[in-house]
């Protein structure tokens, strides 16, 4: 079990945190990335807007989204369950957003 448990956690350091946007106050963008689960103060992520969901018009699956990068941020303030960010570049980032961690 430790084996495989340090398996799958090697594997997922692969895989690029996403989280959202969850407050916009004045110049700070409040996100997801937190203590909690592996962001660190300068970390980089994109800011991505969802686009209209892409539905199979046979099956009604959802196939997904077509996603806009806005710009990216960037943490300056790490909190155990969220964290603060400022902007790099870009503009109008609205509540729910997508970021995804740049590696």
């Amino acid at each position: 079990i430790d084996n495989a448990v340090g398996f799958i956690a090697a594997k997922l350091k692969d895989i690029p945190f996403k989280g959202r946007i969850i407050k916009i106050k004045e110049e700070d963008i409040y996100v997801t990335a937190a203590k909690q689960n592996g962001a660190s103060v300068g970390d980089v992520f994109s800011v991505y807007t969802v686009d209209e969901e892409l539905v199979d018009p046979d099956t009604g699956e959802l196939l997904g989204a077509e996603e806009r990068k806005l710009g990216t941020v960037k943490i300056f303030q790490l909190e155990e369950k969220f964290s603060k960010a400022k902007t790099l570049n870009g503009k109008d980032f609205t509540l729910g957003d997508v970021i995804r961690q740049e590696l």
